[in-house]
């Protein structure tokens, strides 16, 4: 079914296009204590020596680090309050613990927003990002001319908390050069408020934990278990057996918004503490709706003349690694995915 991005996005209610300051307290203040919880923890395995803990707490630790991105996610979209520079300033602190800067995320994430699932592969960080599956033809002849990248690519399909890991930390978020000259102005802001905060903070942690290895517990591993929800949520959304890349002849705003994104549930705790971000159709219909409105929208598509585009899935482990398994590259002449070729 073809239609109107305007028409589907007519369907939220106004309320869910306003920042509620109540609500935005009552999140910003729950995933602060989680955040502090989870540091606690960390704290206490690290005195008394628990090391069959560690692990625990680094997961617990990424997954609280998670809650603050989906309040920097907000921040980016300048949609959880309605002040701009209230949103720039808490944008960078929350995005701290994961050690991303908060203007490079910003705009490579508006670009995902812009062009979702358009199959177009480019050098230019303005076009979507986010998980754009390589074509059999550029598989093969990326796998003749550069190897290695084939090879990084299959390992990114094969484990995506890694691909995830690369593709933010190596390309879009470390690089302010492949950014429009306004737009990497405030990128190297964010890349030296993380150097001077990394600068103040490190020897604090090493000096308080009395080990440099404290570093790794307290701020590094936790980051990186925070890959671990950021792929999954990422792949998910907008990747899966069913769901096309399109290419510039077929895409459209509609199409890449609507069709191309689904509600990825989770258990109701889980979504809670990540902000709803599930529920992410309502969010690509109108990028604006904060984190907390997220259900009161979703409803209001499910009960209209909408409801079915609205695709919806249970999250399950079997159900991740099918779709890790399934979506390797894709096959233009089938419009579908297909394993590696040999």
């Amino acid at each position: 079914m073809q239609g109107s991005l305007a028409a589907v996005r007519a369907e939220i209610p106004a309320h869910c296009l306003k920042p509620n300051l109540s609500r935005a307290v009552f999140y910003i203040a729950t995933y602060l204590a989680f955040f502090a919880g989870s540091v606690a923890l960390a704290a206490f395995v690290w005195a008394q020596k628990l090391y069959w803990l560690y692990p625990v707490s680094w997961f617990i630790g990424g997954t609280a680090c998670t809650s603050l991105f989906v309040l920097a996610h907000d921040c980016g979209h300048y949609s959880i309050l309605k002040s701009k520079r209230a949103m720039n300033v808490l944008g960078h602190l929350f995005l701290l613990p994961v050690f991303y800067p908060f203007y490079a995320w910003k705009h490579s994430h508006d670009a995902h927003h812009k062009y979702t699932n358009l199959l177009k592969r480019s050098n230019d960080v303005y076009f979507d990002n986010a998980w754009i599956p390589e074509t059999v033809s550029e598989y093969m002849q990326e796998k003749q001319s550069r190897p290695m990248f084939a090879w990084l690519y299959r390992l990114a399909r094969a484990v995506p908390m890694l691909g995830s890991w690369m593709h933010h930390g190596f390309y879009l978020l470390g690089n302010p050069g492949i950014y429009r000259e306004d737009h990497a102005k405030k990128v190297r802001f964010s890349l030296a408020f993380l150097l001077v905060a990394f600068i103040l903070i490190a020897p604090v942690i090493v000096y308080v934990s009395g080990s440099i290895l404290g570093l790794l517990h307290f701020w590094i591993l936790p980051g990186l278990a925070f890959q671990f929800w950021m792929s999954i949520y990422t792949f998910l959304h907008h990747t899966s057996e069913d769901i096309p890349f399109l290419p510039e002849g077929e895409w459209t705003p509609f199409r890449g918004q609507v069709e191309c994104t689904v509600n990825c549930l989770w258990p109701r705790a889980v979504s809670f503490l990540h902000g709803n971000i599930d529920i992410h159709l309502p969010h690509h219909v109108a990028a604006n709706i904060p984190a907390y409105w997220l259900r009161d929208a979703n409803s209001a598509l499910k009960n209209s003349k909408f409801s079915n585009l609205v695709k919806e899935i249970r999250f399950t482990p079997a159900y991740f690694l099918r779709q890790v398994k399934a979506c390797k590259v894709w096959d233009e002449k089938a419009g579908a995915y297909a394993g590696f070729p040999g």
